[in-house]
């Protein structure tokens, strides 16, 4: 998903970790651009709620250089963007 504050972006590494039954998983964000960079975390439990499921996400990030000088104003709205569309795709996956 093209967005225009952090279209600079030449590296971006997304992984799920500690995927266990004992573990709650975490998902792991690295973007290294010329414009900045991001590292951000989160952790997501799905739960069951009668016949569906519930799932909750507590993550936070960090950004540097010129991202997190002017771009700071615009990202919160961007991760919010991105969360929504990892969930939309899980549900995807997972129905």
């Amino acid at each position: 998903v093209p967005v225009a504050a952090v279209a600079a972006v030449s590296v971006a590494r997304v992984a799920i970790a500690d995927v266990t039954v004992a573990r709650v998983p975490r998902l792991v964000v690295d973007v290294d651009g010329r414009i900045g960079s991001v590292a951000a975390e989160g952790t997501f439990q799905i739960r069951p709620d009668g016949d569906a499921a519930l799932v909750s996400f507590v993550g936070k990030g960090s950004m540097t250089g010129v991202l997190a000088r002017l771009g700071q104003r615009v990202m919160s709205g961007v991760a919010r963007l991105f969360t929504a569309q990892f969930f939309q795709a899980l549900e995807k996956e997972i129905t």
